[in-house]
């Protein structure tokens, strides 16, 4: 894998985190709860409590 390759790999995977933070913090405005949203987004319950944690901590 060439540098270029890799930084292409890294940009991809930091527009899914926040997409996916996009996504969680959408459905919570909505009041959906955190099982829920872990099925929806495949995603372990853990990771989804821990994103939603972040989200709380930026708003305050």
């Amino acid at each position: 894998m060439t540098i270029a390759d890799r930084i292409r790999a890294e940009e991809r995977e930091v527009t899914m985190e926040f997409a996916t933070f996009q996504h969680i913090k959408g459905m919570l405005e909505k009041n959906v709860d955190d099982q829920f949203i872990a099925d929806v987004i495949k995603l372990p319950i853990q990771k989804v409590r821990d994103i939603i944690q972040k989200i709380k901590d930026s708003n305050q």
